[in-house]
């Protein structure tokens, strides 16, 4: 036979076989394919019940329950009713209502009603009445996390607590916004909201507007040590915390537009020492603001506003809007004052002197703002 057509039926088979297995591959990866839609469309997600729709990019609030059984699910809806009413009365919450998804899930009940049970849908624990102290299982976040379909570094979760009598409960958790994150800001904070409804949205302000507390320690022995600094230093230069100072110089702080801006003349922008837990060499922008004593305000201060309403419009659109056009922008919403009766039924405001103690149930990258 010729050597040429003895090639060329080689090539022929070579090319065929490579078709076959090339076949083989396409299919195999169409099967596998639909495996995968199959399993992501048998997926459990929690039902999530809209209070507010903005757009799918937009920031995520998600409402749910922890210590409230099947039975007591219409309780849980009205306190996360409420809880959504304090922000649609607060400023800049009140006018980013295009910027916001809310919602609330019921599909989360307790096998029991004693909270410390282990059968809580967070494992949250409470012991003692007149103490905060608890654990919370931050694979349980996660897991919540999950079954949800949107990513973690756009939502804040909600933890509305069925805790009775206990009227001090109320952190943050915080993970350090970046990209592909798996664990969501998480604000916990105790159901029924007829003594302290505004330490809600001093725990918002950290989740949603990474900000610091504006409060301190009165003990005339606590310092602010160098490792402190340091760790300030560094989650500033990861855009949180920028409402406190290590400075006292006004060029040096970051709301000195503020300061110098008349249009904020009745809010007496300033530097004030104390802040960030110490009552020495740490500042804030106003002698009181709801993320110092939310039993004696109900309100962010102007620099607070900002931060909250720059963290809601970088998630919208993924720019920094200026201080500029954001101060036109709060300079045409005036805040009228909350109509906390309509709300809880009633407000009564008395000074918090027990500390809040958070553990986490097992390690993980989270920062705990009490």
């Amino acid at each position: 036979m010729d050597k040429k057509l003895i090639e060329s039926l080689l090539q022929l088979i070579v090319t065929f076989l490579i078709l076959l297995f090339a076949l083989s591959v396409l299919e195999s990866c169409e099967a596998e394919g639909m495996y995968i839609r199959e399993k992501a469309e048998h997926k459990s997600f929690l039902h999530l019940y809209p209070l507010n729709l903005a757009g799918e990019g937009d920031i995520n609030i998600v409402f749910l329950p922890e210590g409230y059984t099947s039975e007591q699910m219409d309780d849980f809806v009205s306190e996360a009713n409420i809880a959504w009413g304090i922000l649609q009365q607060t400023k800049p919450y009140s006018h980013s209502l295009d910027r916001i998804n809310v919602y609330y899930s019921t599909d989360l009940a307790s096998v029991t009603d004693s909270l410390g049970s282990g059968h809580t849908a967070f494992a949250l624990g409470m012991p003692k009445p007149l103490q905060a102290s608890c654990k919370i299982s931050v694979d349980s976040i996660v897991h919540t996390m999950s079954q949800l379909p949107f990513s973690a570094e756009k939502t804040v979760f909600v933890i509305m607590v069925n805790v009775g009598g206990n009227n001090q409960l109320g952190f943050t958790l915080l993970s350090k916004p970046v990209p592909g994150s798996d664990l969501p800001e998480t604000v916990v904070i105790r159901s029924l909201f007829d003594r302290y409804p505004a330490a809600f949205t001093h725990e918002m302000g950290h989740a949603v507007g990474l900000l610091a507390d504006e409060y301190y320690h009165q003990s005339e022995d606590f310092t602010f040590d160098d490792k402190e600094r340091q760790e300030l230093i560094d989650w500033q230069e990861d855009g949180l915390f920028l409402n406190v100072s290590l400075f006292s110089c006004e060029s040096e702080v970051f709301w000195s537009q503020f300061i110098v801006d008349e249009a904020f003349a009745e809010e007496h922008i300033g530097i004030f020492e104390g802040g960030y837990y110490s009552p020495r060499g740490v500042y804030r922008s106003t002698f009181n603001s709801v993320m110092r004593h939310h039993f004696q305000s109900d309100f962010y201060n102007a620099v607070d506003r900002y931060l909250v309403y720059r963290r809601i419009e970088k998630i919208h659109s993924g720019r920094d809007i200026s201080y500029e056009e954001w101060r036109q922008i709060d300079l045409a919403h005036p805040q009228p004052p909350i109509d906390w009766h309509s709300l809880t039924g009633g407000i009564t405001r008395s000074v918090v002197t027990d500390s809040i103690d958070v553990q986490l149930a097992n390690d993980s990258d989270v920062i705990v703002i009490k």
